[in-house]
């Protein structure tokens, strides 16, 4: 067993090869025994279904996980950060939620049954980033709903004031601590 933390830097955007990456550095990391992960972030954001993938996993990790906010988070990266069971970010940190959106290839068709069931799946896409929204923050439903329309960057007070953080402090790792890089 070890003792003490080990630091994982992410700093990549979000799809299944990054994620299972990062899922495989924190599963080694457990294997050797640490029980204490400082999980290093800022991403622009990606794929939202490795990115809830990697929420969840996170979240039922036999780990404390500490989410650190190095730089920016938007899109699903931001909604991974929320996985850490302790949430910090550097002074001049942003975080960004937004709604959904549809990949669409240029010059393609989509008709009316397709068009209807991709609404659906945003619809479906926005509930859930709502709801860990919801639950992770001092967010109320109409707030988080409002977060995610907006889609507008917001800066490391703001984080701290809705609980996305509960520090703002600037990072300094251990000269000991293992740091991996994804």
């Amino acid at each position: 067993m070890q003792n003490g933390s080990i630091y994982i830097s992410f700093i990549r955007p979000i799809n299944n090869d990054s994620v299972n990456a990062l899922l495989e550095k924190i599963n080694q990391a457990i294997a050797k025994g640490y029980q204490d992960i400082v999980l290093l972030m800022s991403s622009d954001g990606g794929q939202v279904v490795p990115g809830f993938a990697a929420y969840n996993q996170l979240q039922m990790s036999p780990i404390y996980l500490t989410t650190y906010n190095i730089g920016s988070l938007s899109s699903i990266a931001a909604l991974m950060f929320l996985a850490g069971t302790r949430r910090i970010a550097v002074p001049n940190a942003t975080f960004q939620f937004h709604g959904a959106a549809l990949e669409v290839s240029q010059g393609g068709e989509i008709g009316r049954y397709q068009l209807l069931q991709d609404i659906s799946e945003l619809e479906a896409v926005e509930r859930r980033i709502k709801d860990v929204l919801i639950s992770k923050t001092s967010l109320q439903p109409a707030e988080a709903e409002l977060l995610i329309l907006e889609g507008k960057t917001k800066d490391a007070q703001f984080a701290k004031d809705v609980n996305i953080i509960q520090h703002i402090a600037s990072y300094s790792i251990p000269r000991d601590v293992p740091i991996i890089q994804v």
